[in-house]
């Protein structure tokens, strides 16, 4: 399993992903808007044995907000502890803005 965690760079909020979408990977609903890292966003990952890339998905909904470049980074759980492991497996990506 992979959670979301605080980004380097201007992170993707509550607002940019489709509401149906967040409530399925975290439970909540998109109001207050806030960093996906604050609400608890997690997926379940297949990284097979000796692959070194993976490819995941997070949907966003398009706005007439002008932004720029956004981020969003998921660290792997240590599932003895259920936080993310220092030494896990890191995935990130950005988003430029479509509108």
């Amino acid at each position: 399993m992979f959670t979301v965690v605080p980004a380097t760079a201007p992170e993707l909020s509550t607002k940019d992903v489709p509401a149906r979408w967040l409530e399925e990977s975290a439970g909540v609903g998109p109001d207050p808007e806030r960093p996906l890292s604050k609400a608890g966003v997690s997926l379940w990952v297949d990284v097979p044995s000796g692959r070194t890339t993976v490819d995941i998905t997070v949907p966003t909904v398009r706005d007439k907000v002008e932004e720029p470049a956004e981020s969003v980074r998921f660290q792997q759980v240590d599932m003895a502890t259920g936080e993310p492991g220092p030494d896990g497996l890191t995935l990130s990506g950005s988003m430029l803005d479509a509108s």
